[in-house]
């Protein structure tokens, strides 16, 4: 990080800071710690350069957006402040005794995460005008699903991980036919929940982004756990 950056950083906490241990997860080179400073302590994350990381500078921006947009009633930490300067860095407020859940989940860790995952969608049921003016798109317009319909098709069939059963392909392909009405709504979803913030699955036979070298390894594991899943509740066993 260059030493103008860090100035700033410093003078949007008041002066010289300290930083806690590293948040220690994520799959982009970004920086992420609360950082203490004379101001008292904040959460501090990002720190992309949009030279060499636009895609992910653009997401930092996109989420220090849609957070000023959050409804009051959403427990989020809300943005503080956006430094730029060819920087993308986001100032929000420090959870107190924070802690990513236990690995593996433990029950009554589960059911608090659940919990607030079910009033977060019971607040952002109907989307507002703020959330809306930041160009929130209908989640078809947004993905495009439909991997296992070409994979089905015959198409890109070595991309498949060895581990992946073939007979599973037509189901998959049906269950897959049907995501677009069932996604349609008024509702605004995260699409990124998983143990530390969400699940996004793609193959992991892509190449990974510039930005995120361990994403494709992540989205494999995921993929296998989720196929585990689905097997089970399919009845594919």
């Amino acid at each position: 990080m260059p030493d103008r950056i860090r100035s700033s950083v410093e003078r949007r906490l008041g002066g010289p800071v300290a930083a806690a241990p590293s948040a220690g997860s994520g799959f982009t080179p970004g920086f992420a710690a609360v950082l203490h400073g004379p101001r008292g302590p904040q959460f501090v994350k990002g720190a992309a350069n949009g030279a060499s990381d636009p895609v992910i500078a653009d997401c930092y921006r996109r989420e220090a957006l849609i957070n000023q947009a959050l409804p009051a009633a959403v427990p989020a930490p809300r943005l503080r402040w956006l430094e730029e300067d060819g920087w993308a860095i986001l100032g929000l407020d420090a959870v107190d005794g924070a802690r990513m859940p236990a690995d593996p989940w433990r029950p009554a860790e589960l059911a608090v995460v659940l919990d607030a995952f079910t009033a977060i969608a019971r607040e952002l049921e109907v989307s507002g005008r703020a959330l809306l003016d930041t160009g929130l798109k209908p989640v078809a317009e947004e993905l495009s699903l439909d991997g296992w319909r070409r994979l089905a098709a015959g198409e890109r069939a070595d991309d498949l991980p060895r581990w992946f059963p073939r007979e599973l392909v037509e189901p998959l392909a049906e269950v897959e036919s049907g995501w677009v009405p069932a996604a349609a709504g008024g509702s605004v979803l995260h699409h990124d929940l998983r143990r530390d913030t969400g699940l996004f699955l793609r193959s992991g036979a892509q190449p990974s982004p510039a930005g995120s070298p361990a994403l494709r390894g992540h989205q494999t594991w995921s993929g296998e756990v989720l196929l585990d899943w689905l097997r089970e509740r399919r009845g594919w066993i």
